[in-house]
């Protein structure tokens, strides 16, 4: 057997218990119709299809009710980072009062950098790397 068998590919593929769960994602295709394939690792991933939906409720929740939809509506957002604990914890494995959820990484690492960052007199230099 080899690893790029066609038929065997269409088989594992058949027989994949995940594969209904692919309907549910919103898929690109090419301009001639072919779909992509898509691996791209560093991205949002393929867009769940009720997106839409949810992020519907929660712009008409910001339209109709402003700062107060922090506190009101269908979802309020004050204590979004509470309802996520569980099943991030689930996820890594952990209790939820030992994880939180709360920003990006990028976010994360500029509020600590701000919050220890203590200048002095001297002059003052930043380091930029890039990859």
């Amino acid at each position: 057997m080899h690893i790029l068998d066609p038929q065997q590919i269409a088989q594992l593929d058949l027989n994949d218990p995940l594969a209904r769960f692919g309907m549910e994602f919103a898929k690109p295709s090419r301009e001639n119709g072919e779909p992509w394939v898509y691996l791209c690792g560093n991205s949002l991933g393929l867009m769940p299809l009720g997106v839409p939906a949810a992020l519907k409720v929660e712009t008409d929740s910001w339209a109709q009710r402003a700062v107060e939809g922090h506190f009101e509506g269908v979802h309020p957002w004050m204590d979004y980072h509470q309802r996520f604990s569980g099943p991030i914890a689930r996820l890594v494995g952990a209790e939820a009062c030992e994880v939180v959820a709360g920003n990006t990484l990028t976010v994360n690492l500029h509020l600590l950098m701000a919050g220890f960052y203590q200048p002095d007199t001297g002059p003052m230099t930043m380091a930029v790397t890039s990859f």
